[in-house]
């Protein structure tokens, strides 16, 4: 199930971008975010990778969305756990070490 964190640059004309925001906002696969002067982050959850697409495609079509930016992407299975790069990193380091420790002669 793809997760996206994206950025959307508004339009600098204020009705427009207001007027985008509505038509954004009205989709259920789209979370706003708190929007900062003309750049308004959104997170899109879709059920497959194609359906992520349509909808970044889809967003960049919206009159007084500029450009859309990806700031994060996810594509796991449903149930299945994504571990961030932190977990992976400590995890590899806990092998690494239990590893070293099996070699040690003991005393």
């Amino acid at each position: 199930m793809p997760v996206n964190g994206l950025l959307l640059t508004l339009t600098e004309d204020e009705k427009l971008a207001q007027d985008a925001l509505l038509v954004v906002a009205g989709r259920e696969d789209i979370e706003l975010g708190e929007r900062t002067g003309r750049w308004q982050p959104v997170v899109v959850e879709t059920e497959g990778t194609r359906q992520s697409h349509e909808v970044h495609e889809w967003l960049q079509s919206v009159e007084g969305v500029l450009m859309v930016d990806v700031v994060f992407s996810s594509v796991s299975e449903p149930g299945e756990k994504v571990k961030s790069s932190d977990q992976e990193a400590n995890q590899k380091a806990g092998e690494r070490s239990r590893e070293t420790d099996a070699e040690l002669p003991s005393e």
